[in-house]
């Protein structure tokens, strides 16, 4: 399963070269020739909408097809054993001189100068054991290959899910430290022509510019994360995001509001409706089949056969045309241990296959209480983040007319400006934390994401 709990932008981390990589990736055209070039998506766009792009244009899916066509090819392969071989051959030869014999007074050509001899012979299998299980795990692979290609669909639309949400986280940061610099070079500005008219000292026009630089210095780090994560997102739709994203608010209402069974409810969902448990199931299975047929082979083989003949030299029997039918039964008493030893590899082989499904089992089980952990976390901090956001707000209007009565210095502007701004970024990934763990426990419990049937 895919990582899909929230990946934080760590705007304060990130260096001044982030910015630069994004514009850089963003503006760099595809270097093979024969590549086309990605279409842009200009009009608004919906998280429903880039999914249903991505799984039309997604190599993965593409590969998962070819990979459940190949099985499909095996299962016909493997369906061949069960059905007649039909061989024919011809034979031309060419001699220096004819020979005739008489028989019972007639003369008969024995050889022919220009001889030609066709043979047509039928095999059908009457019985062979193993056969059998072989058939079961070609159709079994081939039905764990389907079933992984639809849990690649799951897996390609939750990962475009999840870019696209932190798209929109990274916009909401960037508006913010938009709003952080706009705040910052309008005190700066304020502070200066109060200090030329000496209402307050020019500590206050540093205190300013130093508050401008420093909101410039987020504000450029966000513009990077936030092309940086346009530039993921167009990455999976094979386009270039031009156009503005939708706020997915039903998802949002949903992630709030949608009632959440309980967990031993999900992870019994998780492990009936998973496609990936369900392809290891039948992946476990097959490997069982195939540790049955190397045990089978002591088991005669009966093949029956009819074999047709054409022939310009009827020799002593005098007929062109002749047949016969016979029944072969084969029976590989001793193989030098070869089928002992693959049973014993193939047993070892479905064992490990076993305890992999196991340990797929309890992953579900993780996966369905961390994002239920998750999103009980990120609907408990809603209230808080919402709060502190007007709160602090409100704070940043109310010091900045303080300031301008003259009662508080400076740096307390700039100190509930940067308070604000912090308090606006935590509200923001917070928002979306809840829609990326709600997309993590429908992921998690084998739901299909949103806007696919």
């Amino acid at each position: 399963m895919i990582d899909t709990t929230l990946k934080p932008l760590r705007l304060l981390a990130r260096s001044l070269g982030l910015a630069a990589f994004a514009a850089m990736a963003m503006s760099q055209t595809s270097a093979a020739a024969d590549a086309p070039a990605p279409a842009a998506v200009e009009a608004p766009l919906t998280i429903e909408a880039a999914i249903q792009m991505a799984m039309q244009r997604d190599e993965r899916i593409e590969q998962s097809r070819s990979d459940a066509e190949m099985a499909a090819a095996h299962q016909d392969r493997a369906r061949s054993f069960f059905f007649p071989e039909l061989n024919a051959t011809g034979t031309y030869i060419r001699r220096p001189r004819e020979t005739f014999r008489q028989i019972d007074g007639k003369q008969v050509v024995a050889q022919r100068f220009n001889a030609f001899q066709s043979n047509a012979q039928i095999n059908v299998p009457l019985f062979w054991a193993a056969a059998i299980p072989l058939y079961r795990q070609a159709r079994l692979e081939h039905e764990a290959a389907e079933l992984s290609g639809a849990e690649q669909r799951r897996i390609v639309g939750y990962e475009t899910a999840d870019a696209f949400v932190n798209v929109l986280t990274a916009q909401e940061i960037e508006n913010a430290a938009k709003r952080r610099l706009a705040f910052a070079q309008e005190r700066f500005l304020d502070a200066s022509e109060r200090a030329e008219a000496g209402l307050v000292s020019s500590n206050d026009v540093t205190r300013g510019d130093l508050e401008v630089a420093n909101a410039q210095h987020e504000y450029s780090l966000a513009q990077g994360q936030s092309l940086l994560a346009r530039t993921e997102l167009g990455h999976l739709l094979i386009a270039e995001i031009t156009g503005e994203l939708v706020s997915p608010i039903e998802l949002l209402q949903a992630a709030s509001a949608q009632a959440i069974d309980e967990h031993s409810q999900q992870i019994a969902q998780g492990q009936r409706n998973r496609l990936d448990v369900q392809a290891g199931d039948k992946l476990v299975l097959a490997s069982l089949q195939a540790a049955k047929e190397p045990r089978l082979r002591f088991i005669p083989r009966l093949t029956g056969n009819v074999l047709g003949r054409y022939t310009n030299e009827p020799g002593f029997t005098g007929l062109l045309f002749d047949w016969q039918a016979g029944a072969t039964l084969s029976w590989p008493i001793w193989d030098g241990g070869i089928r002992a030893a693959e049973a014993h590899e193939r047993d070892a082989y479905a064992k490990s296959q076993g305890l992999q499904q196991a340990a797929l089992r309890r992953t579900v089980t993780l996966d369905v209480r961390r994002a239920r952990l998750a999103l009980h976390n990120a609907r408990a901090t809603q209230a808080a983040a919402l709060h502190a956001r007007e709160v602090a707000e409100r704070h940043t209007k109310e010091t900045a007319e303080l300031y301008r009565q003259g009662l508080v210095r400076s740096l307390e502007v700039a100190d509930a400006n940067l308070k604000l701004f912090e308090a606006e970024v935590t509200w923001s990934r917070d928002r979306y934390a809840l829609i990326l763990a709600f997309l993590d426990l429908k992921m998690a419990v084998g739901e299909r994401p949103p806007g696919v049937k």
